[in-house]
């Protein structure tokens, strides 16, 4: 396969474990793309013995762990059949596809400077699309090719995955050379995730991560060039707050967010999305409780009413709760392991792409307190926890410039 082909290929697997096909019409081309390029690499494991490498073997084992639990967790604590238990597994199956761009990208079958930079490239293009869809009101219907179940799809909607990674991409580069030009990216990508609906958890974590990077770049002038960011997010405050009605409605939003911590105040709760997810937190810890250790498994969406009865739970929906519900203690602790193996990696970070990885790595962590999008897809943390390994081990760091 030649090496031009194999880079079209890395950027379309990027492009699908970052979710930007999620609610269209080739999502599930998408999905098969990512199982096709997942058996590949399990085929390379054995084939070409990457079971030696300590890095690869611990995300094969991670993954083989993360579906053999779901299956068994399910079929004894939930009486899920073992078929619909590997049906329901099949989206942690995706994540052996990181192994494949791993050992490309370790025998030097794909530029790998020229697959991030097509990313960024068309993270533009999906930046423009989600700002015309948020600024429009456009929508369109999305029909299941599974369930055939249709669903009204807003700007809301659409993966942010991809935009967050290369929001960081350029936090690091602003870092790193001090370009104003990189801080005016990172804002025009950030504005465009909130012209639809001003997210909370995206405010929270974003600002944390942004702290975390302080932390990371604790160099000389690293903290005049953090205070820079104030004025930038002064004007981000002022543009999403533009108008009363807005700057009202934020307020609102965090008013209820308080109320969960107030036992009486949990009564007066009018945010619709508040009031499902206590209600899902409920359900979750009531399950997480029961069994503890294993957790109960990921359930086939067709058996959902069958196993837990007719509630509205989808465990992604409460983050580390969720978690908790699906893996149990031990999908805590293999998370947890991961991004601790990832922290030790803090002083061998030599290059652009190893420490826009390695931020995010850390933001995919914080944000699973409020999303727990990692328990159907590991993909992502793994292919952080790789791709900060390998990079280490290859010479980009004079050829940063070109991803700048």
């Amino acid at each position: 396969m030649k090496s031009t082909t194999k880079n079209i290929l890395s950027v379309i697997c990027f492009l699908s474990i970052f979710n930007i096909f999620y609610l269209t019409p080739v999502s599930i081309f998408s999905d098969l793309f990512l199982q096709l390029f997942s058996i590949y690499g399990v085929f390379l494991f054995f084939s070409k013995k990457l079971y030696l490498d300590k890095n690869i073997r611990l995300s094969f084992t991670v993954t083989l762990i993360l579906i053999s639990s779901s299956i068994i967790s399910s079929y004894f604590n939930l009486h899920q059949d073992i078929f619909s238990g590997i049906i329901a597994s099949q989206h942690i199956f995706k994540s052996f596809s990181v192994i494949t761009i791993y050992y490309w990208v370790a025998s030097n079958k794909i530029q790998i400077n020229f697959v991030f930079k097509s990313l960024v490239r068309i993270c533009w293009i999906y930046t423009i699309i989600l700002s015309v869809a948020s600024l429009t009101g456009y929508s369109f219907t999305f029909i299941s090719p599974l369930s055939g179940k249709e669903l009204i799809v807003t700007a809301n909607k659409y993966s942010k995955d991809i935009l967050f990674l290369v929001q960081f991409y350029y936090i690091v580069l602003y870092f790193s050379s001090s370009k104003l030009i990189n801080l005016l990216k990172f804002s025009l990508i950030f504005i465009s995730t909130q012209l639809y609906d001003i997210q909370r958890g995206d405010m929270i974590f974003l600002s944390l991560t942004l702290v975390f990077s302080l932390i990371i770049y604790r160099k000389k002038k690293s903290t005049l060039k953090f205070l820079a960011l104030l004025p930038l997010f002064l004007v981000l405050v002022y543009i999403i707050l533009g108008n009363n009605t807005e700057k009202s409605r934020l307020s609102e939003k965090f008013s209820q967010l308080t109320l969960v911590l107030d036992d009486e105040g949990k009564g007066k709760i009018e945010d619709a999305s508040i009031f499902v997810r206590l209600n899902e937190i409920k359900i979750g810890l009531e399950g997480f409780f029961d069994h503890p250790i294993s957790g109960n498994g990921l359930i086939r969406s067709s058996k959902q009413e069958e196993l837990i009865g007719n509630v509205y739970f989808y465990p992604v929906d409460i983050g580390v709760y969720g978690v908790l519900y699906s893996f149990g203690i031990i999908g805590i602790l293999i998370f947890i392991y991961i991004f601790l193996r990832i922290i030790t990696l803090k002083n061998k970070l030599l290059n652009v792409l190893q420490n826009t990885f390695f931020i995010f790595a850390f933001f995919i962590l914080i944000y699973t307190f409020k999303d727990g999008y990692i328990i159907y897809n590991p993909s992502q943390i793994l292919l952080c926890f790789l791709l900060i390994n390998i990079l280490n081990f290859n010479n980009l760091k004079n050829n940063d410039s070109r991803l700048q």
